[in-house]
């Protein structure tokens, strides 16, 4: 009977052992419940138990358990934690969705000693420069890029709503994308890039981008073209290893960066093993929550002291507009040479909504490089274009896409591809697109053509009365060659028809040469060229309320001008352009006003024309630019001014011109970003006419009466103020971005940006260009500059801008007498005064 007893006893034992012998595997992902996005170097671990691991960057884990097991927990700090049952002995697919929490780490109290965490940012600091890619001579890589965006916080009840109508058959769908726990996201835009990304040090720091193939789906981009352009690598700039980061135009302090230990706090969380590479994880957090810095995690190595890994994100408490939430994760392997590069990047922006009952929107972006090679740089003219889209990019075939992607799409992603095109493709939905693109551009295209823009639809002056613009444009399905714009116009008053007719051939989209004609009749102020050419390499910034308020006014300077023109205009090298342009103008009944000045009196100009060769070059290194349909823009360049130089030539006895005259006309612009002291933005102008010439000529400074503050404009000098032939100014705003306010405790809640601004100018008028007509209508500034300085508050409410500006030189009371009866001697029925202070207003979007 013992032994039959013993027996059974061993008998369970083996089936016992044998039971807790069996290996239990646990794989899965682990996401976030709001954005669906992988959450990496998250915890896993079985609970009660010391056995787990981390999902790797993509949110993936595996775990392989001998033991007895019941459930498996997940942890991540920012995050609930999560826990769910496991059947013991089986391989079985466990997947987790994450919520986000508000509790962050615990303030650390360090007793004795140096905080351990300080010594390590110490060395990483110290060797910086030698991990980062930028300090390689030249290295080059394959780069993809996905990018995603959805519409967010779509509750019920505006599941209801008449503007979600149209999708509301799709939710359902949705609600199966999202999974057990997430939320259903309505995807409106999804894209992939693959590229090669060339970089140069010297002699000076180049880059350049071939995208190579392009794939994009969404929900109202009419140009793929452009927008290919700008999802690709060419702006991500998430190098940690760099003092600053760029992240919505404000620059960011690295972690690691010369200064970050006067910014950030350091907590020395736990040394664990990525990968190969045994790593100090380090808490990291901005000393002020308003400042311009990260939160979070980041991994550096202990032997090379080097960025492995970082997790970081953008408090909500940072002074920047409509984000809830913005974090970027990077996973960092070594070259060759020393230098750390990153070869996985995840960016996930979670927008705010604007008001409780509208909708968010969530961009998840994910870059990943391969093929890594440094230290062979190509010659030098290689690296002089930036961005080149290949011919063939758009067009792809899903056999290219499934052998080059870096990565397979899941089921998910291919159902997101779909949903979008069914999207688009309804007609209400095209109807709303429709709308939004005319709002935005100004125009509203109907099939090859596009007519506007609305903003030049209706203008009042004395001479034409009420004034009834309409034109428009061909756009690239008319051609990718050809483009013909135009207008007509009527005055009430003067009952006249005014029009303008030209046609512009593009030569070469490579060095983007081409060359245009036209024709017009019109009535413009004085001072003011039309802008033939929309080309962005010549044109100048103006706030579209001043200039819609500017053409309702009471003017008493017009003249009517009919125009003959030709130009052709050449990128000769890369941030080098051309432009030659011949011009034939009549000026028609000038300084005459039937309405505000006094019958008989007043200042009268002779009829004549001029015919002129006008050169103008400009100079802008490492300037980005970008085509969109039959236009190149300019993104401004990195680093370097933008320098335009203009020399107009008159030619006497030509088409009936009447003298020989040449001035030359120089400007230089920047903008200067200063880290957490904000930015400052310089325009410089200086001009002379070197020869006697019409007044047409002369530099009529261009006043701003309007209540709207305007670039490129004094804005407390009246219209026709003014006037030199040779003239030197300065343009100068820097914006503090809230570095005073976001010290000052009820303010700072308010996310206000504080910025200063000061606009000078000298100029004078020589005798030879100073006939009875000019002097009798103009002040001129001989014997000291106008200056003009103020001060601003931005993001008011997000959008509004209000300068204060103080007139301080001129508005002595010797200066007004003479001024007022100088309108009088012209026979000004209401003169102008002169203002000392003033309120301008502006609207401006920004992050």
């Amino acid at each position: 009977m013992g032994k039959m007893r013993n027996a059974l006893i061993l008998f369970l034992l083996l089936i016992s052992v044998g039971v807790f012998a069996q290996e239990t595997v646990v794989r899965g992902r682990v996401t976030d419940m709001a954005t669906n996005e992988a959450i990496p170097f998250a915890s896993v671990r079985i609970k009660h138990s010391t056995s787990g691991t981390s999902t790797d960057f993509d949110g993936y884990y595996t775990l392989k358990v001998s033991g007895p097991v019941d459930s498996v927990v997940v942890s991540y700090l920012g995050y609930l934690n999560k826990t769910k049952a496991v059947k013991p002995g089986i391989n079985q697919v466990i997947d987790f969705q994450l919520q986000s929490s508000t509790v962050g780490i615990q303030e650390v109290v360090v007793l004795a000693g140096e905080n351990p965490a300080l010594r390590i940012i110490r060395q990483a600091i110290r060797n910086r420069d030698r991990h980062d890619k930028s300090s390689l001579d030249a290295y080059q890589y394959e780069n993809y890029t996905k990018i995603q965006i959805d519409v967010d916080n779509i509750s019920d009840n505006l599941r209801r709503k008449k503007l979600l109508r149209p999708v509301t058959a799709l939710f359902d769908s949705l609600d199966a994308l999202a999974g057990e726990d997430g939320k259903a996201n309505l995807p409106m835009f999804y894209s992939e890039n693959i590229s090669d990304v060339y970089y140069i040090r010297r002699p000076f720091e180049r880059k350049r981008e071939d995208i190579k193939a392009s794939k994009v789906t969404a929900v109202g981009i009419q140009d793929g073209v452009l927008t290919s352009q700008f999802t690709g690598a060419s702006f991500e700039q998430y190098n940690f290893n760099q003092n600053k980061l760029l992240v919505f135009n404000k620059e960011f302090l690295s972690p690691i960066a010369d200064v970050a230990m006067l910014f950030y706090e350091y907590y020395l969380l736990d040394s664990v093993y990525v990968g190969d590479y045994r790593c100090y994880k380090i808490k990291v957090k901005p000393r002020n929550n308003k400042d311009l810095l990260f939160t979070g995690n980041i991994w550096i190595t202990d032997s090379a002291f080097a960025l492995k890994q970082v997790n970081l994100e953008i408090p909500k408490t940072v002074n920047i507009n409509f984000l809830e939430k913005v974090q970027v994760q990077q996973e960092l392997e070594p070259t060759s040479a020393g230098a750390w590069m990153p070869v996985k990047t995840r960016v996930v922006v979670d927008f705010a909504d604007v008001s409780k009952k509208s909708v968010g929107m969530i961009a998840k972006m994910y870059y990943s490089c391969r093929n890594i090679v440094v230290n062979e740089p190509r010659e030098h003219k290689f690296y002089e274009q930036k961005l080149v889209l290949a011919k063939d990019a758009l067009v792809k075939d899903s056999e290219y896409w499934n052998e080059n992607r870096h990565e397979k799409l899941s089921a998910t992603d291919i159902s997101v591809y779909n949903m979008i095109d069914t999207i688009r493709n309804m007609p209400r939905v095209r109807t709303y697109v429709d709308i939004f693109y005319t709002l935005v551009t100004g125009y509203k295209t109907v099939g090859k053509f596009d007519f506007g823009p609305y903003i030049t639809l209706y203008s009042y002056n004395n001479i034409e009365g009420h004034k009834i613009r309409l034109g428009g444009r061909t756009n690239v399905k008319f051609s990718d060659k050809w483009i013909l714009r135009g207008y007509l116009a009527y005055g009430t008053r003067d009952e006249r028809f005014k029009y303008n007719a030209q046609v512009e051939r593009i030569l070469s989209r490579d060095n983007w040469t081409k060359v245009g004609i036209q024709r017009r009749e019109d009535i413009d102020q004085i001072g003011v060229q039309f802008d033939f050419d929309d080309s962005p390499a010549f044109d100048n910034e103006q706030s579209s309320l001043y200039m819609t308020s500017s053409q309702i006014s009471r003017f008493s300077l017009l003249n009517r001008k009919t125009e003959n023109r030709m130009w052709i205009e050449s990128e000769v090298r890369k941030g080098f352009t051309q432009r030659l342009t011949l011009q034939n103008i009549a000026y028609r009944h000038f300084f005459t006003n039937v309405a505000d000045t006094v019958p008989g009196q007043g200042s009268f100009q002779e009829d004549f024309t001029t015919s002129e060769v006008v050169f103008e070059s400009r100079i802008a290194p490492n300037e980005y630019l970008v085509m969109t349909d039959n236009q190149r823009l300019s993104l401004g360049t990195v680093k370097a001014p933008i320098i335009t130089i203009r020399y107009t030539l008159g030619l006497k006895n030509v088409l009936n011109s009447g003298m020989n005259y040449s001035k030359l006309d120089i400007s230089i612009s920047q903008k200067l970003k200063m880290g957490f002291l904000g930015y400052s933005r310089y325009i410089f102008n200086a001009g002379k006419v070197l020869t006697t010439g019409p007044y047409t000529l002369m530099e009529i400074h261009r006043g701003n009466q309007t209540p709207f503050f305007a670039y490129a404009t004094f804005n407390m000098m009246n219209y026709f103020e003014f006037i030199s032939d040779e003239y030197v100014s300065l343009d100068y705003v820097h914006h503090f971005q809230g570095l005073f306010f976001n010290r000052i405790p009820l303010i700072r809640a308010l996310k206000w940006r504080e910025l200063v601004t000061m606009r000078a100018v000298y100029g004078t008028l020589s005798d030879k260009n100073s006939s009875p007509v000019i002097r009798n209508t103009f002040s001129t500034l001989t014997n000291k500059p106008y200056v003009e300085a103020g001060f601003g508050v931005s993001n008011i409410l997000k959008f509004v801008r209000v300068d204060f500006i103080y007139r301080l030189t001129y508005t002595d009371q010797q200066y007004r007498a003479y001024y007022k009866q100088l309108q009088l001697n012209s026979g000004t029925v209401k003169p102008y005064d002169v203002s000392r202070f003033g309120v301008k207003l502006s609207l401006q979007f920004s992050f």
